[in-house]
């Protein structure tokens, strides 16, 4: 499923939410900045839809390709609250395979855990013993069912349900500061052998972009709260002044308030200057008498 518009604030602000933490590490030290830079230079914003507690509106999905190796990802879930506000769940998924639920009385994801690799080791897939997982959304938890099942039957549940998994749309960091690209669905995706994932068709140029650092990812992100606030004031003026003699008046108010407190800061000056001449004609005739 295609995840539904939002307003472009309210995405910024979850993005902000678990992003500056993670990209600030990158900025602390050479190893990070040499960090940076393997991981394609900001890497990727990954996002996801779907309706998981069963009522009809769409949680929302964010996971970072800076935070996770290859296709293990930590995803931070935010409800969608009305009034362009995300809300975030206090727990997050921690998963690399997950499709939706089709029963509408047991909403949700599931998703599989393989063995431990030594569990593995010397056994065919055939005789693996996996976990299902079931993942139910209550705000503002997230509970888990588990199940032990053989690999065979997990694996075939999660090729038997692939029209359930959900669209998963990604964006370089880079050009979502900068609106060069929107968010792309991705169908498939490659993994670096610094174990990051990637799309071939933008990988290169996120490899050489090193003019967008650790540094500029923060700032923009910093930024995102004061151009929220920007904007609601604008569309707030907006809605509230539709005379255009009103605009005047407003504009002329601000003329007066900034014309007043330069008054003010004038006043203040004389008045200090005022006061170190006396001080400086008392000293004098003092110095005279004695």
């Amino acid at each position: 499923m295609s995840s539904p518009p939002i307003a472009k604030a309210a995405e910024e602000v979850a993005v902000k939410k678990i992003l500056l933490p993670i990209v600030r590490d990158y900025t602390e030290s050479n190893q990070g900045i040499w960090e940076w830079q393997r991981s394609g230079n900001g890497g990727y914003l990954i996002k996801m839809s779907a309706d998981v507690n069963g009522d009809g509106k769409e949680e929302y999905f964010y996971a970072s390709s800076l935070n996770g190796e290859g296709a293990f990802l930590s995803w931070p879930v935010f409800e969608d609250k009305g009034s362009d506000q995300l809300v975030e769940f206090a727990d997050s998924l921690d998963i690399s395979n997950f499709w939706q639920s089709s029963d509408s009385a047991r909403p949700g994801f599931f998703s599989i855990i393989l063995p431990p690799r030594e569990d593995r080791t010397g056994k065919e897939a055939n005789e693996w013993t996996s976990t299902l997982v079931h993942y139910s959304f209550n705000y503002p938890h997230i509970t888990t069912e588990l199940e032990e099942l053989p690999y065979v039957k997990t694996a075939a549940m999660y090729l038997e349900n692939k029209n359930l998994h959900p669209k998963v749309e990604a964006i370089l960091l880079s050009d979502f500061f900068d609106h060069r690209k929107d968010w792309e669905e991705v169908k498939e995706w490659d993994v670096s052998s610094d174990k990051k994932l990637f799309r071939r068709s933008d990988w290169n140029y996120a490899q050489q972009n090193k003019n967008f650092t650790a540094a500029d990812a923060v700032a923009n992100l910093l930024a995102i709260n004061s151009r929220e606030r920007r904007e609601k004031e604008s569309a707030s003026i907006g809605a509230r002044v539709e005379d255009p003699r009103q605009n005047q008046l407003t504009n002329f108010g601000n003329i007066v308030d900034a014309s007043w407190n330069y008054f003010l800061i004038g006043g203040a000056t004389l008045i200090i200057i005022y006061c170190l001449y006396r001080q400086t004609i008392k000293n004098r005739n003092r110095r005279r008498r004695s």
